[in-house]
């Protein structure tokens, strides 16, 4: 995925992200995949937006999981910040997790850099952020709000 976000159009590197996404999320058992994807049951709006994923982890507490996959673009965009507060709450709301899907490498820098900076500007936090690179590894776990 490093190589491809330079050259690939926005909308095809997240449409990769999101199938990387979900074949990983359904490898490791998540379960009531909602997504915002082609042949997909559509997640419910959450305020405006239309979250990228919604499941339940697999665990006993079957935890609700809100994610959205970010590209390089739209990591830096000021929207992003907006949906990722209203997602961010809504999975607060329900005792879940806020998840990000980020590239791994942005313009010289690592995707989970970029994403730990924008969080911090929205004064939020996520549960997880995964970097996408051809496949979907866990980066980091960062400081729950609640």
């Amino acid at each position: 995925m490093e190589e491809l976000t330079g050259t690939m159009p926005d909308e095809e590197v997240h449409r990769e992200m999101m199938k990387t996404v979900l074949n990983d999320f359904t490898k490791r058992g998540f379960t009531n995949l909602k997504a915002n994807f082609d042949g997909m049951t559509m997640p419910e709006k959450i305020g405006n937006y239309i979250p990228d994923l919604t499941c339940n982890r697999k665990d006993k507490l079957r935890g609700f999981v809100v994610l959205e996959v970010e590209t390089c673009n739209t990591l830096v965009q000021e929207q992003s910040l907006e949906k990722w507060r209203l997602f961010h709450e809504k999975a607060v709301s329900m005792t879940g997790e806020f998840h990000l899907a980020v590239p791994k490498f942005c313009n010289g820098d690592t995707g989970r850099t970029l994403a730990n900076q924008r969080l911090e500007q929205a004064g939020i936090s996520a549960d997880y952020v995964w970097a996408v690179n051809g496949s979907l590894k866990y980066i980091a776990q960062l400081g729950k709000t609640r």
